[in-house]
């Protein structure tokens, strides 16, 4: 029945129709029942039908979905499994190429950060760059795909340093960065998006500054964290934790200086940390301890009493707002929650 095309766009329909009103409202019902539908449609479908690799593609996403909502892995390999049948089905002609590619790696990637297989990310990357390379400048997703696979790349650095590759092979931390110096020089016009985008590359240059001591890095880490600071406006929710993370930076080029002038502007941002965070964020305390520490750090150089009464009453304020094990903590690196 499948093979007529109207019987495919009918059963279509009645899956896509269960699937909207599970959006809609939650039921697993809906989903269960959207998943059978479009199974039984991929079942009794040629693979030279028209349709097929939209089937396909749909099929997946509710497979998807239903991952999210029940954390079931088995889903995610099968929504894994049928993105592999669309690209094997499709050329790079295709429209929607990119597209699929792009979705397929990143569906590749949640299954790493569940299981933790790099092979995982590596087949993640591989896609992420064979969709790159179609990608032309000036096309609305080009930004999008770059962006994608410097964070990948970048998560691969940071994945392998904790099974024991040493963190001086940055090879894919250098991929990274040169990507992600493209998507956040694109300038896309929403100051949001324009943030996170300076704010994902500060935190690279952060990584590689860890990885290998070049002074360099932490020297473009501090800048396009500023940039990602200048086009956060006042209010945001995360203006005071990328303050917080920029007062780190320069914590950091003072532990390498000595400089006073360094400690100087790095106890400023975390002040305006503090200032610009509410009470009742989840960050405040590590705002205020990371203040704390620096002010303490000013009184040991320069045994200023207000120095030290500060630092006291700051830290008080972080364990009053956290658990006293965090008493301790030491200056936060840049990689904030923004």
């Amino acid at each position: 029945m499948a093979c007529n095309p109207s019987a495919v766009i009918a059963m279509d329909a009645r899956a896509l129709s269960k699937y909207t009103a599970f959006k809609h409202s939650g039921n697993l019902e809906d989903l269960n029942a959207a998943i059978q539908i479009a199974q039984d449609i991929i079942d009794e479908t040629p693979e030279t039908h028209p349709c097929y690799e939209g089937l396909l593609n749909n099929l997946g996403i509710m497979l998807e979905s239903r991952f999210e909502r029940l954390g079931t892995t088995e889903d995610l390999s099968k929504a894994i499994e049928f993105g592999e049948r669309v690209r094997r089905s499709i050329s790079q002609s295709h429209p929607n190429y990119i597209i699929y590619l792009t979705t397929l790696s990143n569906k590749y990637q949640r299954r790493f950060e569940c299981t933790n297989e790099i092979q995982d990310l590596g087949k993640a990357i591989y896609l992420g760059r064979k969709a790159a390379e179609c990608a032309l400048d000036g096309q609305p997703y080009t930004v999008a795909v770059l962006k994608a696979l410097s964070v990948k790349l970048a998560r691969r650095h940071e994945a392998l340093g904790k099974k024991g590759v040493p963190l001086s092979d940055t090879a894919d931390l250098n991929e990274a960065i040169q990507l992600a110096e493209k998507v956040a020089k694109a300038r896309s016009g929403n100051a949001a998006e324009e943030a996170e985008n300076w704010h994902n590359l500060a935190n690279m240059y952060d990584s590689r500054f860890s990885a290998t001591g070049r002074v360099e890095d932490l020297t473009s880490a501090i800048e396009y964290a500023t940039c990602a600071i200048d086009v956060t406006p006042d209010g945001h929710p995360n203006r005071g934790d990328i303050l917080n993370g920029i007062g780190a930076l320069l914590y950091r080029r003072f532990e390498l200086t000595s400089n006073m002038v360094h400690l100087k502007e790095a106890i400023s941002k975390a002040e305006q940390a503090v200032e610009a965070t509410p009470n009742d964020h989840p960050y405040l305390a590590g705002c205020q301890i990371n203040l704390g520490h620096m002010l303490w750090k000013r009184f040991e150089q320069t045994a200023r009493t207000e120095d030290l009464i500060d630092a006291i009453q700051q830290v008080r304020l972080g364990v009053y707002y956290t658990s006293r094990e965090n008493f301790a903590l030491p200056v936060a690196s840049f990689k904030t929650n923004a």
